[in-house]
């Protein structure tokens, strides 16, 4: 994807700058790279030059997109599929300062003191209940929930009733303005990312349950990377279905340890 920037100077992912000649009523009739100094053709790497019309070409990877299979929740056989943008990389908050800096006209540390400052002016205002709008990017609300541990009650009926101390702060809920999905949508030009095809066992839950319970006979306790070879599941899936397996009274498995040292063993009798 190449980007027309006017302007003598402008970051390059890459680290390559290109010329351009700018033709009639701004039209860009041709294009051409810029030779590096001391070299025939190319673009240069690291290496200011001369710009006739101050104009350079920012070179952007383009975004990709996967089609992703959907798990079939309704039991129909068909098999849905939906698409979603792949995640190239990650940006912590010094390189997302970084980007946000890049053609001057703000300081990085004064852009990191204000990033720090949003977010404790947010923490602050959503704890007491005020929903943050903020024109061209987005909507924030603070969302509860039950504390681990505790059950929810019903609306009627001789339930335990939960108050305050039974509650907490579970998430914070963002809605995009419509503006800044409009700009995205502008500035994003995808390319096709491959397809993703869900892990489907050959076994039934049952059987799964079954080779877990000979694998912890033979070999005295199992991990999730174990449970997922068994049973060909992905390992997201093999640690959810391993999970259930444990709050699941009658299953016959449960755990010891904690972190990364947790395994699954064999319930006892008497946890049964």
């Amino acid at each position: 994807m190449l980007v027309y920037m006017p302007t003598s100077l402008y970051f390059c992912p890459r680290g390559e700058e290109c010329s351009l000649r700018e033709g009639d009523r701004g039209t860009l009739r041709m294009l051409r790279p810029r030779p590096a100094r001391g070299g025939e053709g190319g673009c240069a790497r690291g290496q200011i030059g001369e710009l006739r019309n101050k104009i350079i070409i920012k070179h952007i990877p383009m975004a990709k997109y996967i089609k992703q299979e959907m798990p079939d929740m309704a039991g129909t056989g068909e098999r849905k599929a939906y698409y979603r943008m792949k995640t190239e990389r990650h940006f912590d908050a010094t390189q997302f300062v970084k980007w946000m800096t890049r053609n001057g006209g703000i300081g990085r540390g004064d852009a990191m003191r204000v990033l720090m400052k949003a977010s404790e002016a947010m923490a602050e205002l959503l704890a007491m209940g005020i929903s943050v709008d903020i024109e061209g990017f987005g909507s924030f609300r603070a969302t509860i929930g039950v504390k681990k541990g505790k059950e929810m009650d019903t609306l009627e009926g001789d339930g335990q009733k939960r108050n305050a101390s039974s509650l907490c702060v579970n998430g914070v809920l963002f809605r995009a303005d419509k503006e800044l999905v409009r700009e995205i949508n502008q500035r994003c030009q995808l390319e096709r990312g491959g397809v993703r095809r869900l892990h489907r066992s050959p076994y039934t839950p049952e059987e799964r349950r079954q080779l877990a319970l000979r694998f912890i006979e033979r070999e005295g306790f199992m991990h999730v990377y174990d449970y997922a070879a068994l049973t060909k599941l992905s390992a997201t899936t093999a640690g959810r279905e391993l999970r259930a397996l444990r709050d699941d009274p009658t299953s016959g498995i449960t755990t010891r340890g904690y972190g990364t040292a947790k395994v699954y063993v064999k319930a006892k009798e008497e946890q049964r």
